[in-house]
């Protein structure tokens, strides 16, 4: 049953942008813009008007909406219908990732995968970065959505993964710190200056834990560089360490994409560098159905947008 113009308009709801919906779907832009032309000819009517603030549905796009949900759901029931009845059970497929990041990510894409790979039923647990991962080794969940940092081999050689993107750490200074700075007007891919570690010694650091993918590249860095910190927080949630740093409790690192402008925070590139990337992991060797196959090629798309 092909539903991928009911799929369009789900996702043209849902997200508010035709960017957000074509990165949602794995589809390119003009695809979209195309189909939304040709079904808004069709009808002789207007589905979705745009404006700056977003796209709105008029009353005729909620209808198309409406039918568009009911469509999906009518696919999913006879799948699963059609499955009972020739005795195939759905595969559960359980996936593992952070209480933050993870669980955001896994709710912004449930609903995609869930429509495109209806023989699945998906299911998400919560844990830490390297609980994650070893919930795979052991089998008690069959993928995690984390993030590694240096020598994938650390994590063993009965792990596979798929690096989806990577992101540079950097280290975070509060404003009223020494070398902070106005960041402002910082975008997401200017160069940022170098941390002078020198200029920061003794000063509260808040320290990822062994939970967190980057905590032992963090160490091997504190020992080339000589750096001695002054730890006086340490968590599993890498969202936490930026909460404290931006309330001035102290110095710290993550990931980049955590860094707002809006934020009274200074930036710093680490010298030199260390770099984590986000991954799909699964154990090696573990038998895959297509279904499986298909999941993880999807998830990767969606991952790498």
């Amino acid at each position: 049953m092909d539903i991928t113009q009911q799929q369009y308009m789900i996702a043209l709801a849902e997200t508010g942008s035709i960017t957000k919906a074509a990165g949602r779907l794995g589809v390119s832009q003009p695809a979209i813009s195309n189909w939304l032309k040709g079904i808004e000819k069709q009808l002789d009517t207007q589905l979705i008007i745009r404006s700056k603030r977003g796209l709105t549905l008029t009353p005729a796009g909620e209808i198309y909406l409406e039918a568009s949900r009911r469509m999906v759901e009518t696919r999913d029931r006879v799948y699963h219908d059609i499955g009972r009845l020739t005795g195939r059970e759905a595969e559960v497929v359980t996936i593992a990732g952070t209480p933050n990041g993870g669980a955001d990510l896994f709710a912004s894409i449930y609903h995609h995968l869930s429509s495109e790979l209806p023989s699945l039923e998906l299911r998400f647990i919560e844990g830490y970065n390297r609980t994650s991962i070893d919930m795979v080794r052991q089998g008690t969940v069959d993928i995690a959505l984390g993030t590694l940092a240096g020598d994938p081999s650390a994590y063993g050689d009965d792990i596979e993964y798929i690096a989806t993107n990577s992101q540079e750490l950097i280290l975070a200074v509060p404003h009223g710190y020494p070398t902070a700075y106005d960041a402002s007007g910082i975008k997401s891919t200017d160069p940022l200056p170098r941390a002078d570690m020198s200029k920061l010694t003794g000063l509260p650091f808040i320290m990822p834990d062994g939970e967190i993918s980057y905590h032992n590249a963090l160490i091997s860095w504190f020992l080339k560089t000589g750096y001695v910190p002054n730890a006086v927080f340490q968590s599993a949630s890498t969202r936490s360490i930026y909460n404290m740093v931006k309330n001035g409790n102290g110095i710290g690192v993550m990931q980049r994409r955590f860094f707002s402008p809006l934020d009274r925070i200074s930036p710093f590139s680490l010298d030199p560098p260390i770099r984590v990337f986000s991954a799909i992991l699964y154990k090696k060797g573990r038998s895959m159905s297509p279904e499986f196959k298909s999941l993880l090629d999807k998830l990767c798309k969606l991952l790498k947008r």
